[in-house]
Protein backbone atom coordinates (compact mmCIF):
# COMPACT_ATOMS: atom_id res chain seq x y z
CA UNK A 1 0.00 0.00 0.00
CA UNK A 2 1.27 3.48 -0.90
CA UNK A 3 1.94 5.56 2.19
CA UNK A 4 0.85 8.77 0.46
CA UNK A 5 -2.13 9.67 -1.72
CA UNK A 6 -1.48 12.84 -3.73
CA UNK A 7 -4.33 15.05 -4.87
CA UNK A 8 -2.94 14.92 -8.41
CA UNK A 9 -3.43 11.12 -8.43
CA UNK A 10 -7.17 11.34 -7.78
CA UNK A 11 -9.92 11.73 -10.43
CA UNK A 12 -10.94 15.08 -8.91
CA UNK A 13 -7.64 16.53 -10.18
CA UNK A 14 -9.01 16.29 -13.71
CA UNK A 15 -12.01 18.38 -12.63
CA UNK A 16 -10.17 21.55 -11.72
CA UNK A 17 -13.22 23.77 -12.02
CA UNK A 18 -12.54 27.50 -11.67
CA UNK A 19 -9.34 27.12 -9.66
CA UNK A 20 -6.47 29.32 -10.78
CA UNK A 21 -3.31 27.76 -12.17
CA UNK A 22 -1.42 28.96 -9.11
CA UNK A 23 -3.93 27.30 -6.78
CA UNK A 24 -3.84 24.09 -8.80
CA UNK A 25 -0.03 23.98 -8.61
CA UNK A 26 -0.27 24.29 -4.82
CA UNK A 27 -2.99 21.65 -4.37
CA UNK A 28 -1.32 19.07 -6.60
CA UNK A 29 1.59 18.93 -4.15
CA UNK A 30 -0.71 18.13 -1.23
CA UNK A 31 -1.22 14.55 -0.08
CA UNK A 32 -2.81 12.27 2.51
CA UNK A 33 -0.18 10.56 4.64
CA UNK A 34 -1.55 7.12 5.48
CA UNK A 35 1.56 6.56 7.56
CA UNK A 36 -0.07 8.66 10.28
CA UNK A 37 -2.27 5.64 11.02
CA UNK A 38 -0.79 2.59 12.74
CA UNK A 39 -3.16 -0.34 12.02
CA UNK A 40 -3.22 -1.70 8.48
CA UNK A 41 -6.99 -2.14 8.67
CA UNK A 42 -7.46 1.57 9.37
CA UNK A 43 -5.15 2.46 6.49
CA UNK A 44 -7.11 0.32 4.02
CA UNK A 45 -10.46 1.71 5.13
CA UNK A 46 -9.25 5.30 4.99
CA UNK A 47 -7.64 4.82 1.58
CA UNK A 48 -10.91 3.46 0.15
CA UNK A 49 -12.80 6.42 1.65
CA UNK A 50 -10.36 9.01 0.31
CA UNK A 51 -10.36 7.54 -3.19
CA UNK A 52 -14.16 7.38 -3.20
CA UNK A 53 -14.39 11.07 -2.33
CA UNK A 54 -11.77 11.79 -4.96
CA UNK A 55 -14.12 10.33 -7.56
CA UNK A 56 -17.25 12.18 -6.42
CA UNK A 57 -16.17 15.57 -5.06
CA UNK A 58 -14.27 18.61 -6.26
CA UNK A 59 -10.51 18.93 -5.96
CA UNK A 60 -10.89 21.85 -3.54
CA UNK A 61 -13.11 19.80 -1.21
CA UNK A 62 -10.82 16.76 -1.25
CA UNK A 63 -7.82 19.03 -0.64
CA UNK A 64 -9.55 20.67 2.35
CA UNK A 65 -10.30 17.20 3.74
CA UNK A 66 -6.58 16.62 4.34
CA UNK A 67 -6.66 18.82 7.45
CA UNK A 68 -9.64 16.87 8.85
CA UNK A 69 -7.95 13.58 8.03
CA UNK A 70 -4.78 14.63 9.87
CA UNK A 71 -6.77 15.45 13.01
CA UNK A 72 -8.58 12.10 12.95
CA UNK A 73 -5.31 10.25 12.30
CA UNK A 74 -3.74 11.89 15.36
CA UNK A 75 -6.72 10.91 17.47
CA UNK A 76 -6.72 7.28 16.30
CA UNK A 77 -2.96 6.97 16.77
CA UNK A 78 -3.25 8.24 20.32
CA UNK A 79 -6.45 6.48 21.44
CA UNK A 80 -6.95 3.43 19.18
CA UNK A 81 -3.63 2.72 17.44
CA UNK A 82 -4.17 -1.04 17.07
CA UNK A 83 -7.89 -1.02 16.26
CA UNK A 84 -8.22 -2.98 13.03
CA UNK A 85 -11.35 -1.14 11.85
CA UNK A 86 -12.96 2.23 12.54
CA UNK A 87 -16.25 0.32 12.78
CA UNK A 88 -14.99 -1.83 15.68
CA UNK A 89 -16.27 0.86 18.07
CA UNK A 90 -19.96 1.93 17.93
CA UNK A 91 -20.33 5.24 16.06
CA UNK A 92 -21.68 7.32 18.95
CA UNK A 93 -19.03 5.96 21.33
CA UNK A 94 -16.21 6.76 18.91
CA UNK A 95 -17.62 10.21 18.11
CA UNK A 96 -18.06 11.02 21.81
CA UNK A 97 -14.45 10.07 22.55
CA UNK A 98 -13.30 12.07 19.53
CA UNK A 99 -15.17 15.17 20.69
CA UNK A 100 -13.63 14.88 24.16
CA UNK A 101 -10.19 14.52 22.57
CA UNK A 102 -10.79 17.56 20.35
CA UNK A 103 -11.76 19.72 23.33
CA UNK A 104 -8.70 18.57 25.26
CA UNK A 105 -6.51 19.57 22.33
CA UNK A 106 -8.05 23.01 21.86
CA UNK A 107 -10.31 22.25 18.89
CA UNK A 108 -13.93 23.31 18.45
CA UNK A 109 -16.54 20.55 18.23
CA UNK A 110 -19.28 22.74 16.73
CA UNK A 111 -19.49 25.54 14.18
CA UNK A 112 -22.05 28.07 13.03
CA UNK A 113 -23.80 27.46 9.71
CA UNK A 114 -25.85 30.26 8.16
CA UNK A 115 -29.24 28.96 7.02
CA UNK A 116 -30.66 31.33 4.39
CA UNK A 117 -34.21 29.98 4.58
CA UNK A 118 -34.35 30.82 8.31
CA UNK A 119 -32.18 33.94 8.14
CA UNK A 120 -30.01 32.84 11.03
CA UNK A 121 -27.02 30.76 12.06
CA UNK A 122 -27.51 27.18 13.17
CA UNK A 123 -25.01 25.23 15.19
CA UNK A 124 -23.68 22.00 13.69
CA UNK A 125 -20.81 19.60 14.28
CA UNK A 126 -17.35 20.83 13.33
CA UNK A 127 -15.61 19.63 10.18
CA UNK A 128 -13.45 16.86 11.70
CA UNK A 129 -16.47 15.36 13.50
CA UNK A 130 -18.57 15.41 10.33
CA UNK A 131 -15.67 13.86 8.40
CA UNK A 132 -15.42 11.01 10.90
CA UNK A 133 -19.16 10.37 10.63
CA UNK A 134 -18.89 10.34 6.82
CA UNK A 135 -16.10 7.77 7.07
CA UNK A 136 -18.10 5.55 9.41
CA UNK A 137 -21.16 5.71 7.16
CA UNK A 138 -19.01 4.92 4.11
CA UNK A 139 -17.75 1.79 5.89
CA UNK A 140 -21.22 0.52 6.75
CA UNK A 141 -22.25 -2.74 5.02
CA UNK A 142 -24.07 -2.22 1.73
CA UNK A 143 -27.64 -1.15 2.34
CA UNK A 144 -29.93 -2.99 -0.08
CA UNK A 145 -33.08 -1.16 0.95
CA UNK A 146 -34.83 1.16 -1.54
CA UNK A 147 -32.99 4.49 -1.71
CA UNK A 148 -35.78 6.45 0.00
CA UNK A 149 -35.55 4.19 3.07
CA UNK A 150 -31.83 4.80 3.63
CA UNK A 151 -30.29 7.38 5.96
CA UNK A 152 -28.22 8.74 3.06
CA UNK A 153 -29.88 9.19 -0.32
CA UNK A 154 -27.82 9.12 -3.50
CA UNK A 155 -29.95 11.34 -5.69
CA UNK A 156 -28.98 9.50 -8.88
CA UNK A 157 -30.56 6.37 -7.42
CA UNK A 158 -33.99 7.86 -6.70
CA UNK A 159 -35.27 7.05 -10.18
CA UNK A 160 -36.39 10.57 -11.12
CA UNK A 161 -34.81 13.97 -11.74
CA UNK A 162 -34.65 16.49 -8.94
CA UNK A 163 -34.53 20.28 -9.03
CA UNK A 164 -31.20 21.82 -8.15
CA UNK A 165 -28.56 24.38 -9.09
CA UNK A 166 -26.60 22.95 -12.08
CA UNK A 167 -23.49 24.89 -11.02
CA UNK A 168 -23.40 23.48 -7.48
CA UNK A 169 -24.67 19.95 -7.91
CA UNK A 170 -25.68 18.07 -4.76
CA UNK A 171 -25.10 14.32 -4.94
CA UNK A 172 -26.52 13.12 -1.64
CA UNK A 173 -29.03 14.03 1.05
CA UNK A 174 -28.27 12.93 4.60
CA UNK A 175 -30.72 12.30 7.41
CA UNK A 176 -27.96 11.31 9.83
CA UNK A 177 -27.90 13.47 12.95
CA UNK A 178 -31.65 13.25 13.53
CA UNK A 179 -31.36 11.46 16.83
CA UNK A 180 -34.85 10.03 17.21
CA UNK A 181 -35.29 7.07 14.85
CA UNK A 182 -39.04 7.55 14.48
CA UNK A 183 -38.64 11.23 13.66
CA UNK A 184 -35.93 10.36 11.15
CA UNK A 185 -38.27 7.96 9.37
CA UNK A 186 -41.09 10.52 9.41
CA UNK A 187 -38.81 13.14 7.88
CA UNK A 188 -37.60 10.74 5.18
CA UNK A 189 -41.20 9.96 4.20
CA UNK A 190 -42.06 13.66 4.01
CA UNK A 191 -38.91 14.47 2.03
CA UNK A 192 -39.62 11.74 -0.51
CA UNK A 193 -42.83 13.59 -1.36
CA UNK A 194 -41.42 17.12 -1.16
CA UNK A 195 -38.31 16.44 -3.25
CA UNK A 196 -40.52 15.94 -6.29
CA UNK A 197 -41.47 19.63 -6.36
CA UNK A 198 -38.97 21.37 -4.05
CA UNK A 199 -35.33 22.16 -4.90
CA UNK A 200 -32.69 19.99 -3.26
CA UNK A 201 -31.04 23.03 -1.66
CA UNK A 202 -34.30 24.11 -0.02
CA UNK A 203 -34.96 20.56 1.14
CA UNK A 204 -31.52 20.36 2.74
CA UNK A 205 -32.28 23.56 4.61
CA UNK A 206 -35.44 22.02 6.02
CA UNK A 207 -33.55 18.87 7.06
CA UNK A 208 -30.96 20.99 8.87
CA UNK A 209 -33.79 22.73 10.71
CA UNK A 210 -35.28 19.38 11.76
CA UNK A 211 -31.84 18.18 12.85
CA UNK A 212 -31.50 21.26 15.06
CA UNK A 213 -34.99 20.69 16.49
CA UNK A 214 -34.10 17.03 17.05
CA UNK A 215 -31.07 18.04 19.13
CA UNK A 216 -33.27 20.38 21.17
CA UNK A 217 -35.84 17.63 21.82
CA UNK A 218 -33.16 15.12 22.78
CA UNK A 219 -31.83 17.51 25.41
CA UNK A 220 -35.07 19.05 26.72
CA UNK A 221 -37.74 16.43 25.97
CA UNK A 222 -36.07 13.01 25.54
CA UNK A 223 -39.43 11.26 26.02
CA UNK A 224 -40.61 12.62 22.63
CA UNK A 225 -39.73 10.19 19.85
CA UNK A 226 -42.20 11.19 17.12
CA UNK A 227 -43.22 14.50 15.56
CA UNK A 228 -46.81 13.45 16.30
CA UNK A 229 -46.00 13.77 19.99
CA UNK A 230 -44.81 17.37 19.66
CA UNK A 231 -47.26 19.80 21.23
CA UNK A 232 -47.77 23.53 21.13
CA UNK A 233 -45.79 24.07 24.34
CA UNK A 234 -42.81 22.19 22.88
CA UNK A 235 -42.85 24.44 19.81
CA UNK A 236 -43.17 27.60 21.90
CA UNK A 237 -40.27 26.48 24.09
CA UNK A 238 -38.17 25.83 20.98
CA UNK A 239 -38.99 29.24 19.49
CA UNK A 240 -38.01 30.87 22.77
CA UNK A 241 -34.75 28.92 22.66
CA UNK A 242 -34.07 30.14 19.11
CA UNK A 243 -34.78 33.75 20.03
CA UNK A 244 -32.41 33.50 22.98
CA UNK A 245 -29.71 32.14 20.68
CA UNK A 246 -30.29 35.02 18.27
CA UNK A 247 -30.04 37.50 21.12
CA UNK A 248 -26.75 35.99 22.26
CA UNK A 249 -25.41 36.20 18.70
CA UNK A 250 -26.39 39.87 18.42
CA UNK A 251 -24.77 40.68 21.78
CA UNK A 252 -21.59 38.94 20.71
CA UNK A 253 -21.49 40.95 17.46
CA UNK A 254 -21.91 44.21 19.41
CA UNK A 255 -19.09 43.20 21.78
CA UNK A 256 -16.84 42.49 18.81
Amino acid sequence: MEAKIYIKELPCYQRKGNASEKRIRVMERHFYDLGLLVAEGQKKEMEAFIRSRGEELSMATVDADIIRYNVIARFMKEKFPLLNSFRAVPEEVLVKKFKAWLLNHGYQITRKHYMKSMGRNLQEEAGPVKYLRLLLHFLEPEDKRPEWEKDVWKLDNLGFEVRQNPIQMIRTIRFTGIRQETIKEEVKQACYIRIKYLSVGSLQGEIRAVRHFSEFLAERNPEITSLGEVGRLNIEEYLTHINLERGQERNLKWQI
